[in-house]
């Protein structure tokens, strides 16, 4: 039972203490009214919400306590893992470190050698030229009372001594072994013994100043016979170079021919005709003489000097635009012996096909031997393959002076991609050595010098350039020359395209920061044909017609046309300095075609300029001259 006035549930037993109380009912009456309640099922429902909440909390920190568990590898993976990295970076940096200061030691170490080895071949030339002197001064001792006038001395490749004993009672030839005990005695009488070259071990050539007996003595050394040769004049002086023997009064050159195609199939040649002027009256039936076939492109072959490999050498620079001939090079050939020896290639083939233009022999590390100056370019069709780049470079001659194989290659700078020149420059600093280099893809005139004290190029940080002009148009050919004859060397450059020009800059007092003055000396030069890499002119050089008067007069300037298919004459207008006035004479003309480079002197040393113009069209050269009884025409072979 229920007592509702007390609220509270009484038994039976209890139901006597509520006697008086109004609203006892059942139990189940209340409960049965509790359960219809509203408020009952609310609460019952919150109490169940509440346990869900309970449990989702639960859920939530336990998933929470699982994500901090988580994210604590996270950090200490990625503390472990930055760690290594900077721990990879360090050793990285390390191994880095160790090796630049190796390569540093080494190249130190290298120098040092090299600078060591540099110093043992100083030491001996010291040492032999000390040994020469002292055998020198025996020499006088032993031998002055026993020769009359010495005239001429040289070493022979056997390392003996031959004189020329010049006084009327002996005129002989005279041999000394190495410690100066006399060999032989030969006489050469009635001729005078005058100077002395030698062509091998076992011959020399004596000139003869003799009014009666003027000419020249072969002497074989070994068989002590002679053999004379009349000359027209009195011969003096006599030297040995390139294989072959000039006297004072001859002179012997070389022509050089290189030969090539824009064909794909067919590749280019050097050939040589030997003592051009003897073969001067009949020109036209020449042969010539193949020194080197399938080539790219031979550009401007010349002969190598003699002290760079005690012999006679051709150099032939190789290569050019023209698809399937852009894989050039430079090659060595030797022409000292019977047959000629070679080409043998001193290039490699880093980075892409180059092609090459112009050499020139010149000691750039101050060791004393001749290294090789050069420019060379690559335009490639497709530059996937390559990329675009000119570069002016020189290729460090072995201390063994070998040429079977590659050079090592010193990269000057980027831009130079065909020709250039050497020179000094005096400046308020000093004589500087310079390099004046035309850039014909860049359409520059630039200008490289070193300031290292011994005139060395090996350190980059004494090595400067600047653009003289950029303004000119494609830049081809360049030449140093005093061209107004005001004591100072100006450039002559060429300007090559579908208006080309010859142009002359002025150099400054100081050419470092000073102002080229630049004047048009000829302008107009067009293509015959137009087409991709047609232009005109392509070189031009300062000369004189003839050697007499030579030392007053401003030179002429020669000018191969190229594309224009002609070949110019220009002539000063007048003789001063501040004209740069020219009178423009065309002596060649082969219609549409293409001109080469001209060569030109005095071959035949009859005192006039002789011009040799290569047709390439035609397959001919052509030689002209000054002389005036043959002025008019010209003979050609091809």
């Amino acid at each position: 039972m229920v007592c509702q006035g007390h609220d509270t549930i009484i038994c039976p037993k209890c139901i006597e203490n509520h006697d008086g109380c109004k609203g006892i009912i059942p139990l189940s009456k209340v409960i049965e009214n509790v359960e219809k309640s509203i408020l009952f099922h609310e609460t019952k429902q919150s109490l169940k919400d509440n346990n869900e909440n309970i449990k989702n909390l639960q859920n939530e920190f336990k998933k929470q306590q699982g994500s901090i568990k988580q994210q604590e590898e996270t950090m200490l993976s990625q503390i472990s893992e930055a760690r290594k990295k900077i721990n990879d970076h360090f050793d990285k940096l390390e191994r880095k470190i160790r090796n630049d200061i190796s390569e540093i030691t080494t190249k130190i170490n290298n120098d040092m050698n090299h600078t060591l080895q540099i110093l043992e071949r100083k030491t001996d030339t010291t040492n032999k030229a000390e040994q020469q002197l002292q055998d020198m001064d025996r020499l006088a001792k032993e031998v002055q009372t026993d020769l009359k006038v010495i005239r001429g001395i040289i070493a022979l490749p056997s390392r003996n001594y031959a004189l020329s004993d010049y006084h009327f009672s002996a005129e002989s030839v005279c041999v000394f072994c190495t410690d100066w005990k006399r060999l032989s005695n030969i006489s050469v009488k009635p001729a005078y013994a005058y100077d002395i070259a030698f062509l091998d071990d076992k011959k020399v050539v004596v000139t003869s100043n003799s009014d009666a007996n003027k000419g020249v003595n072969l002497i074989d050394l070994d068989m002590k016979t002679t053999k004379y040769i009349p000359t027209t004049n009195q011969c003096y002086g006599i030297i040995h170079n390139n294989s072959l023997t000039n006297s004072a009064n001859s002179n012997k050159y070389d022509l050089l021919i290189s030969t090539f195609t824009g064909s794909p199939f067919s590749g280019g040649n050097v050939e040589m005709i030997s003592n051009v002027g003897d073969h001067y009256d009949n020109f036209g039936q020449t042969r010539t003489v193949k020194l080197a076939g399938g080539l790219a492109w031979p550009n401007e072959v010349a002969g190598v000097p003699d002290s760079v490999f005690g012999k006679s050498m051709v150099v032939i620079p190789d290569g050019f635009l023209v698809p399937f001939h852009t894989k050039g090079a430079i090659y060595l050939v030797d022409i000292s012996t019977g047959s000629p020896q070679g080409p043998y290639k001193i290039t490699g083939t880093k980075e892409g096909n180059w092609f090459y233009h112009r050499v020139l022999f010149k000691d750039m590390d101050g060791d004393g031997d001749l290294d090789i100056v050069t420019c060379r370019a690559r335009e490639p069709i497709f530059t996937i393959f390559s990329s675009k780049d000119s570069e002016l470079l020189w290729l460090e001659n072995p201390d063994n002076h070998q040429y079977t194989s590659v050079w090592q290659e010193h990269v000057i700078t980027h831009g130079p991609d065909v020709y250039f020149r050497n020179l000094k420059i005096a400046t308020p600093d000093g004589t500087l050595d310079v390099i004046a280099t035309t850039e014909f893809f860049t359409r520059k005139l630039s200008i490289h010098w070193t300031t290292d004290s011994q005139n060395r190029w090996t350190d980059k940080s004494k090595i400067h350039s600047r653009v003289v002009d950029s303004n000119a148009g494609a830049l081809f050919d360049i030449e140093v020359r005093d061209l107004n004859l005001d004591g100072k060397q100006d450039l002559l450059v060429v300007s090559n395209g579908n208006n080309g020009s010859v142009l002359a800059y002025e150099i400054p007092d100081d050419f470092r920061v000073g102002k080229f003055e630049r004047h048009t000396l000829a302008t107009g030069f067009t293509p015959a044909t137009s087409g991709t890499g047609k232009g005109a002119p392509g070189s031009a050089f300062g000369f004189y017609p003839m050697k007499q008067n030579t030392t007053d007069k401003k030179p002429y300037i020669l000018v191969s046309g190229d594309d224009d298919g002609k070949g110019y004459i220009l002539e000063p207008s007048s003789s001063r300095t501040d004209d740069w006035s020219y009178l423009s004479h065309k002596f060649v003309d082969v219609g549409k075609g293409t001109v080469g480079q001209f060569a030109f002197a005095d071959v035949n040393a009859d005192g006039y300029t002789d011009i040799v113009v290569p047709a390439y069209n035609d397959g001919t050269v052509s030689l002209y001259t000054f002389a005036p009884s043959m002025s008019d025409s010209a003979t050609t072979f091809g």
